[in-house]
């Protein structure tokens, strides 16, 4: 069979590095015919397939080091919460993943103070990894050992289980007649999947079309891996794993072609559903806390389907390890923002900040402050993180960092009913005019008339006080303000 193509020069193909999870064979097939027959190069990428050795280290795909992940994990995860990964498809819908056991082993129970040969991915991130976190084997109590890709071991019963694959190990148990069990997290009501590609987040927002780009050309090698076992396996055997025998290479591929259930999904389809009740169930577990924007970024069809603040790796990083961010307010500024009486956030200010920290899934606390000198103060010495209701003055620039605007108000001057209307303030500068003490409006007001005459106050109450008062014209704030009826 001849194939021709049209590719892009070498240069200008955009190199792409995949990990995969375990050494080659079929069940990276789609993978491997992508790249033989040339359809990721059609799409303008240069793929390597870069097979397991010892160790995947997951922080290389978080920190860009590895462009795309094969993992048998659903969902990749530490005690800290979920990596910031996305999953982009899923190609075997069922999990071969299960533990090949001794004949003496009835149940997971029993394998505890046992010796298990399992991988550390498996043993941290796999529904493998969910069966002995639930019944409390880990090192305290049992001994993992790495694998080393054969099964002498287990045969020779130098250990007690085997992390293994119905589609793989078990084809050379049974040709050589060994007798064991099988315990599969299934039965204990732990369905999962396998083959599962994973890329960060943050190349799922800048890189849309590359991404697009690699799960249609893996697509294509999929279908054509699954309508030409013979030839697949031939080419495998040959190129990549000559040391698996053929036969071991075609008993995979029908189990794999069954495991993908192409008659209830497409090829690399997501059941969003089936992942968001995986990542219930881990909550539910203690293994990591719930999180919003866990929801939002677990995979493709999650992402597409919900509109979140985006947020980079380091700064989704850092509010992992902040945990809780401190506001403080203006305590006394209606009708934007102020502290009542039961000590909590209200106003403008917080139904916008509420809509924000809802897609920050982080929680926040409130540092109360008397008037709103007091807050820059706090803001200042650490005490508090962010204003939520601030305006942008140049003496403020050297000490904070400031969003686009997302409100904006004009300044308007209070006066007693007796007093005329002001049309022009340039005519009444000889006049004083109370200004809340440290407010924006002092430097906006004074770069415009800089001889205007200031009384500074703590709040809008002392000066709407002062105006009523005659100590000063007027009170120079924003439109809407809060004036109380008892000053």
């Amino acid at each position: 069979m001849i194939f021709t193509a049209s590719y892009a020069s070498a240069a200008s193909l955009q190199k792409i590095v995949v990990q995969l999870e375990w050494k080659y064979q079929f069940q990276f097939a789609g993978f491997i015919m992508a790249k033989e027959l040339g359809f990721y190069k059609e799409l303008g990428l240069d793929v390597l397939l870069q097979e397991y050795t010892k160790h995947v280290d997951v922080a290389d795909v978080v920190d860009g080091k590895i462009d795309y992940l094969v993992s048998n994990s659903l969902l990749l995860y530490n005690e800290d919460g979920l990596y910031d990964l996305t999953l982009l498809a899923t190609y075997f819908q069922t999990s071969p993943l299960v533990f090949a056991v001794q004949p003496d082993i009835l149940k997971v129970q029993d394998l505890k103070g046992k010796k298990i040969v399992i991988n550390n991915s498996e043993r941290t991130n796999s529904s493998l990894a969910v069966l002995l976190k639930h019944y409390a084997i880990d090192i305290n109590n049992t001994t993992f050992i790495q694998p080393n890709y054969d099964m002498n071991d287990f045969i020779q019963k130098r250990v007690d289980a085997v992390a293994a694959f119905t589609s793989d190990e078990l084809f050379e148990l049974d040709k050589k007649g060994v007798d064991y069990n099988i315990i599969d997290p299934v039965d204990y009501g732990y369905t999962t999947t396998a083959i599962n590609l994973f890329a960060n987040y943050d190349k799922v927002i800048n890189n849309p079309q590359e991404i697009t780009n690699f799960l249609e050309a893996t697509k294509k090698g999929w279908k054509y891996a699954l309508n030409h076992i013979d030839e697949v396996t031939a080419l495998i055997h040959e190129k990549y794993r000559p040391k698996k025998s053929l036969d071991a290479l075609k008993y995979e591929a029908n189990v794999t072609k069954k495991l993908m259930t192409e008659s209830l999904y497409d090829i690399g389809e997501i059941n969003s559903a089936n992942l968001v009740a995986s990542y219930e169930q881990l909550v539910k577990l203690g293994l990591f806390q719930k999180s919003i924007y866990d929801l939002h970024m677990l995979s493709l069809e999650t992402y597409k389907e919900t509109q979140h603040l985006y947020l980079s790796h380091d700064e989704r990083k850092y509010l992992k390890q902040k945990k809780e961010i401190t506001i403080c307010v203006d305590p006394k500024w209606k009708p934007f923002e102020w502290i009542d009486e039961n000590g909590e956030y209200k106003g403008m200010g917080a139904d916008y900040f509420d809509a924000f920290i809802s897609q920050v899934g982080i929680p926040y606390h409130l540092h109360k402050t008397q008037n709103w000198a007091q807050t820059l103060d706090s803001l200042k010495s650490g005490k508090c993180d962010l204003l939520p209701m601030v305006s942008i003055t140049q003496p403020r620039k050297k000490f904070l960092s400031f969003t686009d605007a997302y409100y904006k108000m004009p300044y308007v001057v209070a006066t007693t009913l007796d007093k005329p209307f002001i049309a022009d303030i340039s005519t009444q500068l000889d006049k004083k005019f109370a200004v809340i003490r440290d407010s924006a409006v002092i430097d906006y007001v004074k770069k415009l008339y800089p001889s205007i005459k200031f009384v500074k106050v703590s709040t809008v109450a002392q000066g709407i006080s002062f105006v009523r008062e005659k100590k000063v014209y007027g009170l120079i704030n924003t439109t809407a303000v809060y004036i109380p009826t008892h000053v």
